[in-house]
């Protein structure tokens, strides 16, 4: 447990976004503080003074801590975290931007801008812990399922699917389709930048995996085959001639529909065309693909791993990839 705790936090603070994160956050407290002590006080009273030296003492202060988390910067972070291809000016500049306005705000009129603005934060980092809740985090490629048909045939098969967890489809259900071959169908979330620190620290398995550019999360969306027909609910399961099979969504996924919607049914085909969908600047992305469909032979077991790509797809193997049922 120590040494994950200390994984953890060792992998946070090598990501350069957290320290110029805080640096631009308590440069705008600094700014804050330093406007309230400019500006001539509407009444003047016998505390006047004392007020306006404790907001420059204040100003100087974060000044003060605002130079030490630049200067973490450069000690904590890798030079490749450093380099122009991971920490993007484009992206880390309205990030920047928009901490030290907020903390500007909060600095200025802590009351009327800063307890709005911090119950606002508090909100949207609930939101987002608990819709990524039931993800599964991506350490490295690896079978994610197994199936082993029952019974197989030319045009149909039945038998048991077996997700690896942590997620919302992690088990074993039993599954049917209209179909002699099948595959898995992945929805895979990569966040990239800021994002992909605060993934860090609001996501699931915060303790794993060291410093990387990108946060990676999957799910096992739906069981499909060549001749999918679509239109079926999510969460329905081991329906004779119903394809896709879509296996139990995680909570919450009309949030990420809602920000990264996929074109409707793209992504659901053995084989067929990865769907993509991106906001801001590709900082967050989403992902879905199926892998080729394989012959299912009845009591032999098919394992799908989720190999390492910029853009992953599905594929079948004969054996699994040791430890796979722990992912």
């Amino acid at each position: 447990m120590g040494s994950e705790t200390y994984q953890a936090l060792r992998a946070i603070a090598a990501d350069p976004h957290l320290w110029i994160g805080a640096s631009a956050l308590f440069l705008g407290f600094a700014a804050g503080q330093a406007l309230r002590a400019i500006l001539p006080p509407r009444v003047r009273t016998a505390k006047t003074g004392r007020r306006r030296s404790r907001r420059i003492a204040r100003a100087v202060a974060y000044l003060s801590l605002a130079l030490l988390f630049a200067a973490c910067l450069l000690v904590f972070s890798s030079r490749d975290a450093l380099s122009p291809s991971v920490l993007s000016v484009d992206a880390v500049a309205p990030y920047a931007a928009v901490l030290g306005a907020a903390g500007a705000l909060a600095g200025a009129f802590p009351l009327a801008a800063g307890l709005p603005l911090a119950a606002l934060a508090a909100a949207a980092a609930f939101a987002a812990r608990a819709t990524l809740a039931d993800w599964t985090l991506y350490r490295s490629p690896g079978t994610i399922a197994k199936l082993l048909p029952y019974e197989a045939g030319p045009s149909s098969f039945r038998g048991e699917l077996e997700v690896a967890g942590p997620g919302a489809a992690a088990g074993t259900r039993l599954v049917s389709m209209a179909s002699g071959s099948a595959s898995i169908c992945v929805d895979t979330l990569e966040f990239t930048g800021p994002l992909g620190l605060f993934a860090r620290l609001l996501g699931p398995e915060a303790s794993k995996g060291w410093y990387s550019p990108a946060r990676r999360y999957y799910r096992a969306a739906a069981l499909v085959s060549p001749n999918a027909s679509l239109g079926r609910s999510p969460g329905v399961l081991a329906a004779p001639n119903a394809s896709p099979l879509f296996l139990e969504p995680p909570a919450r996924l009309d949030w990420i529909d809602a920000l990264l919607p996929l074109p409707e049914g793209f992504g659901l085909e053995s084989g067929g065309a990865l769907a993509r969908a991106e906001i801001l600047g590709s900082l967050a992305v989403r992902y879905r693909s199926s892998g080729p469909a394989t012959p299912l032979v009845s009591l032999q077991s098919v394992y799908f791993a989720l190999d390492e790509d910029r853009e992953p797809r599905i594929s079948a193997r004969p054996a699994p990839s040791q430890g796979w049922n722990e992912r």
